[in-house]
């Protein structure tokens, strides 16, 4: 016996499923059948895996350069929805998402690390020494967003293919990541500024009016944190959807609608849980000792690399699992009606 795989949503379920594991359609029914039965009973029978024929999830035109709409996406009813297939990627996927991690951090790590010891060695070696090592570690830096950037997007089609073929090849989801390096990079650079500049806000106001800041503090936090949860799912966007930066801004405040509650547990909770880890393992590598060893510095950088991609991939899977609530009538709203036959 083979896994039947949904001719709806292209899910492949377990051998001698009934009914698919995603979309709940019974093997046997026609597809269009399934669709017009989904249409009727759901409402807005969009979102990525059910795309038409040159328009994507929410009945725009199709974008040159998008992923295929084809993505069986699981749920985001509950935190659990996209963690279990998060933690399922490492452990299916390990070597693949560790070749990834390993090729976008380390080059700029160990450029830093060479950099640090060169001064070490020799801290007396005038201006141009201090030109030549602020050049290395400016480069470094370079080499950090650009990796990071890279791995964003590898990561996102990783992902996608992981959830549409069960399999993904580091090569090509590296050169995903590499030409969608534009998109991506401007989609986290405004990001980042939207996120950081109210943080340096608030922290410029404690060290101008002291105590008297916090209250003013208080009233910005929760403003502060809706703004990250309506940004967080465009990095994302401009990878797989092929998005410029303010439309994947847009995007993502779109998605995002009805969600911040569910997605500020999920962030929350898995990022105690990595930051516990991080905590443990710097622990560990600074307890057995050579910290400054070249084999520990990229251990740990490659470890914490690892820790950080899987926040990229949760992000992936809530933005997967925001489209399949879409499209199966969960908090539907104006905006993500399909466009009507009169318009």
């Amino acid at each position: 016996m083979t896994n039947p795989r949904c001719t709806v949503c292209g899910h492949v379920n377990i051998v001698g499923a009934a009914v698919c594991e995603m979309c709940d359609t019974r093997f046997g029914e026609r597809a269009d059948d399934a669709r017009e039965g989904a249409s009727a009973s759901e409402g807005y029978a969009g979102g990525f895996d059910a795309a038409p024929e040159g328009s994507n999830s929410f009945g725009e035109e199709a974008r040159p350069g998008a992923l295929p709409a084809d993505i069986p996406s699981p749920q985001f009813k509950g935190v659990g929805d996209v963690l279990s297939p998060t933690l399922e990627v490492y452990r299916k996927n390990f070597l693949l998402v560790g070749l990834l991690v390993l090729v976008t951090t380390l080059p700029p790590a160990l450029l830093q690390y060479v950099a640090a010891r060169a001064f070490v060695a020799d801290p007396e070696r005038g201006p141009f020494g201090l030109i030549a090592g602020g050049g290395a570690s400016l480069l470094s830096w370079a080499l950090s967003v650009l990796g990071n950037t890279v791995l964003a997007g590898a990561l996102a089609y990783a992902v996608v293919e992981i959830q549409r073929t069960r399999t993904a090849r580091a090569g090509e989801c590296l050169r995903w990541g590499m030409g969608k390096l534009v998109n991506v990079f401007a989609a986290s650079l405004v990001t980042s500024l939207l996120v950081y500049a109210p943080g340096l806000l608030m922290g410029l106001l404690v060290a101008i009016l002291g105590p008297l800041a916090l209250i003013l503090i208080l009233l910005l936090v929760l403003p502060w944190v809706v703004l990250m949860l309506t940004v967080s799912l465009a990095v994302p966007v401009a990878a797989i959807e092929n998005r410029g930066p303010i439309d994947a801004l847009r995007r993502s405040a779109e998605l995002t609608s009805g969600f911040k509650g569910l997605l500020f547990l999920t962030y929350f909770l898995w990022r105690i849980v990595i930051s516990v880890v991080a905590l443990v393992v710097g622990w560990s590598f600074a307890s057995g000792g050579g910290v400054d060893a070249l084999a520990a510095v990229l251990g740990y950088t490659l470890v914490a690399g690892m820790l950080e991609s899987s926040m990229l991939v949760l992000t992936v899977y809530i933005f997967l699992g925001i489209l399949t609530e879409r499209r199966q009538g969960f908090a539907p709203t104006s905006a993500y009606a399909p466009p009507s036959a009169g318009r």
